[in-house]
């Protein structure tokens, strides 16, 4: 759907923690990985949001040709760098190095062109998350969400589809889903603005 419409979203989490051989993280396996691995011909960019470092899926930038990951988070849970995993470590509440990382993250997607990008739009970056460090508002979670939608779609012409992510705030209905909801809000905004 991403490739035909330019913009979907998979309501499913993206697995991230989950590695070759095993699961980990809550993640049973790396949903992200194998979408590059099903699909040799397309080039995928992983851009991951949550507050934890996709480890699983900088393991399997090693692996899988066609993937690469660049990942901006507050814990980095072993997620390491190599030629095709970038990683970004950002301390509690500073919203200007986050936003220059997802500035950096969109130049790394301009320059490399990938066919696909899979935005892992994590919420336990917020400020009220128990698992959290980031300490980012929500307003700033829709800037962010905002600011890579409309590069990517808008600026870049790159198809993309974005994977709920991250979020252990309780309870679940009254204070993560309003967070989750904003970032269909968003795409639907942004995919309303190219007309």
């Amino acid at each position: 759907m991403a490739l035909e419409d330019g913009i979907a979203a998979n309501v499913g989490q993206g697995f991230h923690h989950a590695r070759f051989k095993t699961g980990a993280g809550y993640c049973t396996f790396n949903g992200l990985a194998l979408v590059a691995a099903l699909n040799p011909g397309l080039r995928v960019l992983v851009i991951d949001c949550d507050e934890h470092g996709g480890d699983g899926t900088a393991e399997l930038t090693t692996m899988v040709p066609n993937l690469t990951n660049f990942s901006i988070c507050g814990s980095r849970m072993g997620c390491s760098e190599s030629d095709r995993s970038i990683v970004r470590h950002v301390e509690p509440r500073d919203a200007n190095a986050y936003g220059r990382y997802l500035t950096e993250a969109m130049e790394y997607a301009s320059s490399t062109k990938p066919t696909l990008v899979i935005y892992q739009a994590g919420m336990d970056p917020h400020e009220d998350d128990p698992l959290g460090r980031s300490k980012m508002t929500g307003e700033f979670l829709r800037e962010r969400d905002l600011f890579v939608m409309e590069t990517l779609f808008l600026h870049l012409h790159i198809p993309f589809f974005f994977v709920l992510a991250g979020g252990y705030q309780e309870p679940m209905e009254e204070k993560l889903v309003p967070l989750h909801l904003v970032t269909f809000e968003t795409a639907a905004k942004v995919k309303n603005l190219a007309g």
